[in-house]
């Protein structure tokens, strides 16, 4: 069983791995965007991939790099095959080996490796079309033989559900590739009974957890706050276990300092120690297919940061010229939430879920989304604003 990868700075993410291996999955928090760029180098004499934790925002010295390795790869793309309508289309789809891959992050439990290594609270890394699959679960709107309510959510709010995600092969006759790999995410629900029960407006709800009570407490403005038991008599299992319970309270997983890109003075650092290879190969081609073109336009922002030869040593030039302010990135973050007012505990409405009501068999539909290459383009967001709710506030 693969448990995950750890990242630069050492923190290790559980990542969907393994092809047709079920992954269960609880969220409690989430997503957090991060941007990360693989870089080939050289580490105690073997070619290794160095994984640095990036800002797509700037034109931080990683960003420069592959501006200018895409700006070189499109003019030999479009000098081999001219300015027609058609290339010019192709063109826009041609990146630097370097261009940066986008994940997002959750706090939760992996129920794999519960058994294995004790019941914690883990980050969970996923792709776009994952990410988007959790979103699409929550803002299903419930559907029954008799039409849609779009007042209502089909399943429940993330915290309640267990997430079944599973990695497969679009085509299984061909190899494992990124373009032939998709996801599907199955919702499970501790009870049929809760389909249909939640409006809508709880996908925004503010959560709090009533450790003593053993309840979940919904929030929002101008309503009565709901709790919905851990422990419904009618659930199959419990929306959460002693453990799971014990392991939230003492929870000190700081989500914002693994999603954090790496300053200038960071990757300065981490490419004097692991400068790229220039002549690194990739399933037998070539991660610079234009290197004479890209030193060269390299050797005029005096990048030195390059291993040209194979045991090559590279200096830190004195002056590095300022980075340059790329394009804003927009974030789709809703504004900050203010703060609820302190309620009191009689004021809530605990809510028990029958084992009958609801649909039937309390397995629901699986929601299947396909990854491509297009899909993660430009779809990170701006992360500076991670704020934990207050349950995963380590207590005091």
């Amino acid at each position: 069983m693969k448990l995950g990868v750890k990242n630069s700075v050492g923190v290790e993410r559980i990542q969907i791995s393994e092809t047709n291996v079920d992954y269960p999955q609880k969220i409690l928090f989430g997503p957090v965007p991060i941007a990360t760029c693989f870089i080939p180098a050289h580490v105690d004499g073997a070619r290794k991939i160095i994984a640095i934790p990036v800002d797509p925002g700037k034109q931080d010295i990683i960003g420069r790099f592959v501006s200018f390795d895409t700006e070189i790869r499109r003019q030999a793309f479009l000098d081999e095959h001219g300015s027609n309508p058609d290339a010019q289309k192709q063109v826009t789809n041609i990146y630097s080996s370097l261009k940066p891959s986008y994940s997002y992050l959750y706090l939760g439990f992996d129920k794999r490796t519960d058994n294995l290594l004790g019941t914690q609270v883990r980050i969970l890394e996923h792709r776009y079309s994952v990410k988007e699959a959790i979103r699409k679960i929550q803002m299903e709107p419930y559907k029954t033989a008799e039409g849609t309510d779009a007042t209502k959510m089909h399943y429940a709010p993330a915290i309640l559900i267990t997430l079944i995600v599973l990695r497969h092969l679009k085509d299984p006759t061909k190899r494992e590739t990124y373009t032939n790999i998709t996801y599907s995410v199955t919702p499970i629900l501790p009870t049929p009974g809760m389909q249909g029960w939640f409006d809508m407006a709880y996908a925004e709800a503010d959560i709090d957890i009533d450790y003593e009570r053993k309840t979940i407490n919904f929030i929002l403005p101008n309503r009565k706050p709901v709790a919905i038991s851990i422990e419904g008599k009618g659930y199959k299992n419990p929306i959460f276990t002693d453990e799971e319970l014990a392991a939230i309270q003492t929870c000190d997983v700081d989500i914002e300092k693994y999603s954090t890109p790496f300053s200038d003075e960071q990757i300065k650092e981490k490419l004097m120690n692991y400068p790229i290879d220039i002549n690194a190969v990739r399933d037998g081609k070539p991660y610079f297919p234009h290197k004479e073109l890209l030193i060269e336009k390299l050797k005029e922002f005096h990048f030195n940061y390059v291993e040209i030869a194979e045991k090559a040593t590279v200096a830190i030039p004195e002056n590095i010229p300022d980075k340059e302010e790329g394009k804003k990135v927009t974030s789709k973050k809703s504004p900050k939430k203010e703060q609820q007012e302190e309620i009191e505990e009689a004021e809530f409405e605990t809510v028990e879920f029958g084992e009958s009501s609801g649909s039937d068999d309390g397995v629901p539909d699986t929601v299947s989304f396909t990854e491509s290459v297009e899909e993660d383009a430009e779809e990170v967001e701006e992360n500076s604003d991670v704020e934990l709710p207050d349950f995963m506030k380590k207590k005091k």
